[in-house]
C-alpha cells in the first residue's frame, strides 16, 4: 500500500497498481495547466493557458488563501453557508472558495448550465434575495456587512468557465490519441498551489473533469517540490531522469481543431 495525503489533510490509502501498466493521469493547476497521461507505456504530456481563475485571480473579490478568504460554501435550504479560513468575516474569495460557490450557485439554481446568472424573478426559492444588479445583468452578492458586499460578477464566472474548459478539453485530446476513455483511467493525481484545498464536490460540480475520473483521484500539495527533492536526494537522479525523457512525447494544443472543438463543448457546466 502507498499513502497519500487527500484535500482534508487526512491519509488515503491505495493499492499499488502493476507497475508501468495502469493508465494514470496528472494535472498541475495553476495558470498554466500541466496534463501528463499515462498510457502504460509512454507518456503523454501537454499544457493548456488556463488563466489565473483557479487562483482567483482576475476575480472581483479574489484574493489568496489567507485569514478571510472563503474556502468552501454549502447550500443549505435557502441559505449559502461559507467556511472562512481563520474565521471571522470574509473578505474575498480564494480558488477553491470560487469552485464551491459556482456550484451553490449552480445547486441553487442562480446559475444556469451555459454560466449564466440569472435574474431574480428566474428563482423561485428565497435565494433570489442572493442576486443583485449589475450593469446590464446580475451578480451574486454572497455577503454583505458594514463594510460592503463581496460579489460573484457575470465575468468571474466566465473567467473560471475558460479555465475550467482549457483543462477538461486538454485532457479529452490526450486521451483520444492515447486511445483511451475516462474508464480507463485507474489514478488521477492532481497537483498545484492549492490542490489539497480544492473539494471533490467543486470539481465535480464545475465537471472540469470527464464523468467518474475525479472519484479515482487523490491530491497532492506541493507534487513539483516532492518530485524535485526526491531527484536531489537519489544519487542515479540523473540516470532516471533521462530514462523518463524517452517515455514522454510532448503534444502541442494550441490551435489545433481538436482541443478547440472539446473546449467549446466543456465550458457548460
Amino acid at each position: 500500500m502507498v499513502s497519500v495525503a487527500n484535500q482534508g489533510g487526512r491519509d488515503c490509502e491505495r493499492d499499488n497498481p502493476p507497475a508501468g501498466t495502469v493508465p494514470a493521469l496528472v494535472l498541475d493547476l495553476g495558470t498554466n495547466a500541466e496534463i501528463a497521461l499515462w498510457t502504460g507505456s509512454q507518456w503523454l504530456v501537454t499544457s493548456t493557458a488556463a488563466g489565473p481563475a483557479f487562483e482567483a485571480g482576475n476575480i472581483a473579490c479574489g484574493m489568496p488563501l489567507a485569514p478571510g478568504a472563503v474556502t468552501d460554501v454549502q447550500l443549505r435550504g435557502d441559505r449559502l453557508e461559507l467556511a472562512v479560513a481563520g474565521g471571522g468575516s470574509p473578505t474575498g474569495l480564494c480558488g477553491s472558495g470560487l469552485l464551491a460557490l459556482i456550484v451553490a450557485a449552480r445547486g441553487g439554481d442562480l446559475l444556469d448550465a451555459g454560466g449564466r446568472i440569472v435574474a431574480p424573478d428566474e428563482v423561485g426559492t428565497n435565494l433570489a434575495r442572493y442576486l443583485v444588479a449589475d450593469g446590464s445583468g446580475w451578480a451574486l452578492c454572497f455577503h454583505r456587512d458594514a463594510r460592503g458586499e463581496l460579489c460573484l460578477t457575470q465575468d468571474d464566472v466566465r473567467q473560471l468557465q475558460l479555465a475550467k474548459g482549457a483543462v477538461r478539453a486538454g485532457v479529452e485530446v490526450l486521451l483520444d490519441r492515447a486511445g483511451l476513455t475516462a474508464v480507463n483511467i485507474d489514478t488521477v493525481l492532481i497537483t498545484g498551489a492549492f490542490g489539497a484545498a480544492l473539494p471533490v464536490a467543486a470539481l465535480k460540480g464545475i465537471a472540469m473533469l470527464p464523468e467518474g475520473m475525479i472519484d479515482k483521484a487523490f491530491f497532492v500539495p506541493n507534487g513539483v517540490l516532492d518530485g524535485l527533492a526526491t531527484f536531489l536526494a537519489d544519487p542515479d537522479g540523473a540516470a532516471k531522469l533521462t530514462k523518463l525523457l524517452a517515455t514522454i512525447k510532448p503534444l502541442p494544443l494550441s490551435g489545433t481543431p481538436a482541443f478547440e472543438k472539446r473546449f467549446l463543448a466543456a465550458l457548460e457546466f
